[in-house]
């Protein structure tokens, strides 16, 4: 009677193929092969590699749920959404890879949790050292002094104002006005601080600064010459006068300085000519040939007239006199007469 009683409970049971035909929209598109697995024929029944794959194709049309949080051990939730995901779509639809997509998950979460420690940890050792830095800094103690006024001072004066508190280093300038030497300024300036060992630089003088010397002096009068010496900055030194053969009289010919550039103020040496040298009329020019007191005459730098004259002493071509008087005195190029004899006057 109790079996009787049982195999009439079990009759009396509704069958899973009738449920899942009355709950079609709980089922939704698993409906189909949850139905085939339940039915009464067995030959109907797929075999758990089609169940799976019919299961398979069927949640691929089903809507994905929402994402879940993924922990990562630090109380920190990610979603990780898997809907878009190819290769995680393509090992879903495999039956091969059962259970692929859960050590994959597990694999993302391994990944996500090992580059949260470790930017942890790099972040805990950018902090150590930045600690360790400025305690460092603050137990160092630097000290600073105020830098001297120095300009004017010698290079031996300068290093005993200064000491070898600061590191010293030394540069050369020119500032007019300066004498060689002396100290102009200092980098960084007077009155600033700086710490000790720091680089301090000090510039000393050469003298005043350069000036080109005007290359237009020679030939030109020495009042010219000496604006041009003032209008460069320089000044007019000692001035010479030369006899010379070239330049007349009044005009530069020569220059002492012969570089190109000199500091300002420096004074510059001038010769001036005084003109060729003076000529003397050469003696015993009466009497002889008119060709050969030419000659005398053109030797010396001397120019000669010529007047003709009857003359009964002097024979004819032969110079009567000689104006000025041989052994006189003159410049270059003085014209000196010469009267030359036409022989005695013609009887009539």
């Amino acid at each position: 009677n109790q079996s009787s009683e049982q195999l009439h409970d079990v009759g009396d049971v509704e069958p899973l193929s009738d449920r899942i035909e009355s709950n079609l929209e709980l089922f939704g598109s698993l409906a189909p092969p949850l139905k085939q697995a339940s039915s009464e024929d067995l030959n109907e029944r797929p075999n758990a590699g089609e169940f799976l794959q019919l299961l398979t194709n069927a949640a691929s049309s089903q809507s994905r749920p929402d994402p879940l949080p993924v922990s990562t051990g630090l109380g920190l939730e990610k979603p990780i959404s898997l809907r878009d995901d190819p290769i995680l779509i393509d090992l879903a639809k495999t039956p091969d890879n059962d259970g692929k997509i859960l050590r994959l998950l597990k694999k993302i979460r391994r990944r996500i949790n090992r580059w949260i420690w470790l930017i942890l940890m790099f972040a805990i050792v950018l902090a150590t050292i930045g600690t360790i830095y400025f305690a460092s800094r603050e137990n160092t103690e630097i000290t600073s002094r105020v830098i001297p006024e120095v300009t004017g001072m010698s290079v031996q004066e300068f290093n005993e104002a200064v000491g070898d508190y600061w590191n010293l280093l030394e540069a050369l300038d020119r500032l007019d006005g300066t004498l060689s030497g002396t100290i102009l300024r200092t980098a960084p300036e007077a009155g600033q601080l700086l710490e000790e060992g720091g680089e301090l630089t000090y510039f000393v003088s050469q003298g005043p600064e350069l000036r080109p010397v005007p290359k237009n002096l020679i030939g030109i009068k020495l009042s010219d010459a000496e604006a041009l010496l003032l209008g460069a900055e320089l000044s007019l030194g000692q001035v010479t006068e030369e006899l010379n053969e070239d330049y007349p009289a009044g005009v530069v010919i020569s220059v002492s300085i012969r570089e190109e550039q000199i500091p300002t103020g420096t004074p510059v040496d001038l010769v001036i000519s005084l003109g060729p040298a003076l000529r003397t009329i050469p003696p015993d020019l009466v009497g002889i040939a008119l060709e050969d007191a030419q000659t005398q005459l053109t030797l010396e730098g001397l120019q000669y007239q010529v007047i003709e004259q009857y003359d009964e002493s002097i024979s004819q071509g032969s110079v009567i006199s000689v104006s000025p008087e041989s052994l006189t005195t003159v410049l270059r190029d003085t014209v000196v007469e010469l009267r030359v004899s036409l022989g005695p006057p013609a009887e009539e």
